[in-house]
């Protein structure tokens, strides 16, 4: 089950070295992949492995982006002058000669007729000792459409009674941001009253995800 997630602030989006749709913005990306967030990327100099700081690919040069298959070349790059993941104290920084391959287009509704997303990629990494391949795709259920607010209250309401075994369900779902629904939900159970705060998403298999915040 997918973590809940939030979109990185446009400003530091940007100084990622991110090339995404601004929100509000007039045109739609024709062709996306995801990274770790429901942000497109558009041909992106950088893309982010892990959420902390840990390594990465940068300064990526794309060909072919849009066709069946598209290639970048660039640097795997572990920075440990900021103490990333996966480094020891006196670790030194690693750079690496790479190459990320994206593939398997499919539609991206989310976007509008027409769009697409990559939904396979493989990174790899010419180390010393050898090349290394890396499996690395996009989150192809980002280009799922945000569901509505009623079929999100159902949703929650479904989940509560079934998995929570809750009577007397009421559902709000007062926020919707990018792809999910924040929802509100109060029950009863054995007499006593229950709250919870849940996500939702819609899934390109089909069906929505209910994924319950806090304890």
């Amino acid at each position: 089950m997918r973590s809940s997630f939030r979109a990185l602030p446009t400003l530091l989006v940007a100084l990622l070295g991110l090339t995404v749709l601004a929100p509000g913005a007039s045109a739609a990306p024709k062709t996306v992949i995801f990274n770790m967030y429901p942000s497109p990327l558009v041909q992106p100099e950088r893309v982010f492995f892990q959420a902390n700081s840990g390594p990465f690919l940068d300064n990526l040069q794309w060909s072919g982006w849009g066709s069946a298959q598209a290639t970048a070349t660039g640097t795997w790059t572990l920075d440990c002058s900021n103490g990333g993941g996966g480094c020891g104290p006196d670790d030194p920084s690693l750079a690496y000669p790479a190459r990320y391959t994206v593939s398997d287009l499919a539609p991206c509704p989310r976007f509008g007729a027409g769009a697409t997303s990559y939904r396979s990629g493989s990174i790899e990494v010419d180390r010393p000792e050898g090349t290394q391949t890396i499996p690395f795709g996009s989150d192809y259920d980002f280009c799922a459409k945000r569901p509505t607010r009623k079929a999100a209250v159902a949703a929650v309401t479904r989940y509560v009674e079934k998995r929570l075994h809750g009577r007397h369900v009421k559902v709000t779902c007062p926020v919707a941001r990018d792809v999910e629904r924040e929802c509100k939900a109060t029950w009863t159970r054995a007499g006593k009253a229950k709250k919870r705060e849940f996500d939702v998403t819609n899934r390109m298999t089909g069906g929505l995800l209910v994924f319950p915040l806090g304890s």
